[in-house]
C-alpha cells in the first residue's frame, strides 16, 4: 500500500496536467477491444502505473499479472528486467512505465515490459529511479503495426536473448531513495 501511494504521488508530481490518469487497465481493455487495435497488433501507451500481482519466475521472459485500481491485465517481462532489477521488481512492487507496448494476439493481450519502459520501481518504502519521464511523452497513445512497433528494435530486443538494451540501465546506473 505504501509503495502504491508513493508511486501515485510521484506520477502526479511528474504529470501536473493529469494526462497520465487515463492510461490504466480499464483504458487498455477498452482500447484493446476495438477492432482497429486488433488489426494493428496492439498499441503503445505513454505511461502506465501498475502493481505486480504475480510473477512466474520459472520462465526466461516471465509472464506476470499487473493490477491498478481499475482491474488487471496480463504482462510479460523481458528477462533483462529481472537480471538488472530483480532485487526490486518483484511481486507487490509498483512499476512506473513509459512508452509501453500493449500486444494483441489471437487469444489475449498483454503489456510488454522491457528495461526501456522502466521509469521507477516502488518497493515498500524505497523508490528506484531508472529513467526520466519527460512531460512531452505523457500526452497520447499511438498504434503499432503488426509484428513491430514504430521503433522495431524495441520488440526485436525483447525476443532476442543476446540483446544488450539494458546495459545503459544497469544496476550501478540507477538511483535509489528511501522515503
Amino acid at each position: 500500500r505504501q509503495a502504491w501511494v508513493r508511486a501515485k504521488e510521484e506520477l502526479a508530481r511528474l504529470d501536473g496536467e493529469g494526462k497520465a490518469k487515463q492510461y490504466n487497465t480499464a483504458w487498455i481493455r477498452q482500447k484493446i477491444g476495438g477492432q482497429e487495435t486488433q488489426s494493428l497488433g496492439g498499441l503503445k501507451i505513454p505511461v502506465f502505473l501498475c502493481l505486480v500481482k504475480s510473477l512466474e519466475l520459472e520462465c526466461s521472459n516471465p509472464p506476470c499479472k499487473l493490477v491498478d485500481q481499475h482491474g488487471e491485465v496480463s504482462g510479460i517481462l523481458h528477462k533483462d528486467v529481472l537480471e538488472n532489477y530483480g532485487d526490486v521488481v518483484q511481486v507487490n512492487s509498483v512499476l512506473l512505465l513509459r512508452k509501453v507496448a500493449v500486444i494483441v494476439t489471437a487469444c489475449k493481450q498483454y503489456v510488454n515490459i522491457s528495461c526501456d519502459n522502466l521509469v521507477a520501481v516502488f518497493k515498500d518504502s524505497e523508490m528506484t529511479q531508472v529513467a526520466d519521464l519527460p512531460r512531452r511523452d505523457l500526452g497520447h497513445s499511438w498504434p503499432m503495426r503488426k509484428g513491430r512497433t514504430d521503433n522495431s528494435e524495441h520488440l526485436a530486443s525483447f525476443f532476442n536473448p543476446s540483446s544488450s538494451r539494458c546495459e545503459a540501465s544497469s544496476p550501478s546506473a540507477r538511483i535509489s531513495s528511501t522515503y
